[in-house]
């Protein structure tokens, strides 16, 4: 077995990551996202928060990968630019103000971070619901 894949599977948590990873993957792949709302949080118990941000950043670029050949034409490509140029601007802040962070606060962030998320989103689905209801 090649050294890497003895090291991986060794990590701590091996296998309660490998079971979040491939339920992001399901969920992503029935909504289309989500799949770091899900990942994240659990890597975060396991993984220092750069481990964590590599993983999904590269997880997101090759699940993406096959999309983009349809998507490119049909993308707003001045909206496309306008977020381009936001995440040029602001990952490295992210990172730098990641770098001098401790990690249990990154790990709190992101925590509270995906609970806020969360909760919008079931209120907003509850309030739709409601709506549809009284019809």
């Amino acid at each position: 077995m090649p050294e890497i894949i003895a090291q991986a599977i060794a990590t701590e948590g091996f296998y309660w990551l490998a079971l979040t990873i491939f339920l992001a993957g399901l969920i992503r792949g029935f909504s289309g996202f989500g799949s770091a709302l899900i990942f994240v949080p659990v890597a975060g118990l396991y993984l220092p928060p750069s481990a964590v941000v590599a993983l999904i950043t590269i997880m997101g670029l090759v699940s993406s990968a096959a999309l983009l050949p349809r998507a490119w034409g049909l993308a707003d490509k001045g909206e496309v630019s306008v977020l381009a140029v936001a995440t040029l601007l602001t990952v490295p802040v992210g990172i730098a103000v990641m770098a001098q962070l401790d990690g249990v606060a990154v790990r709190w962030i992101v925590a509270a971070v995906a609970a806020i998320t969360v909760s919008d989103a079931l209120i907003t689905r509850l309030q739709r619901n409601s709506r549809v209801g009284d019809r």
